[in-house]
């Protein structure tokens, strides 16, 4: 049997991957379990992702389960009201750092915006912004999705902390 001339033949190749998944946990480290949330129909998730912020109705928002390394932090899906000044606050993530290690994490507020600037013993960072006008909030920016890990290469230097996803 003759083969057309433009007919080509594709060799189907499997993936071979050189480093095979390890959990997490073998490390000493916890790996967030997705939240648990209805199905929405294409097969998508419809729930929630770590250490986002979301509004839990006009005054009050909060930040959903995560870990920042390994440590839940305080105040994690706790009720921020910021219903009592009208202004774009910042909520953000405050790890406490002794030496090269974090000792503890927080979930913290600031209703001019601003999130603190990292010393010696504390990084910050960013998970979102709100807007409130009239004592409503009028908009949720989440900044950040998912557990976060603190890098400090060099203690008390905080020119060394560097974040990343988890």
């Amino acid at each position: 049997m003759k083969t057309p001339f433009n007919t080509f033949v594709i060799p189907v190749i499997d993936p071979i991957n050189p480093m095979p998944p390890v959990p997490g946990e073998q490390f000493g480290r916890t790996i967030d379990q997705l939240p648990q949330a209805q199905p929405s129909g294409g097969g998508g998730f419809s729930g929630d992702w770590p250490l986002k912020l979301v509004a839990v109705d006009t005054e009050n928002v909060k930040v959903v389960f995560g870990t920042v390394n390994g440590f839940t932090p305080t105040t994690i899906n706790t009720n921020i009201d910021v219903s009592g000044t009208d202004a774009t606050w910042a909520i953000y993530m405050r790890a406490t750092l002794s030496g090269t290690s974090v000792t503890g994490a927080a979930v913290g507020s600031d209703n001019t915006g601003t999130v603190p600037t990292d010393d010696a013993t504390n990084s910050y960072r960013l998970i979102g912004e709100v807007d409130v006008a009239s004592s409503v909030i009028t908009a949720v920016r989440p900044a950040m999705a998912w557990s976060q890990e603190v890098v400090v290469c060099t203690a008390d230097d905080p020119s060394s902390y560097h974040w990343v996803v988890s």
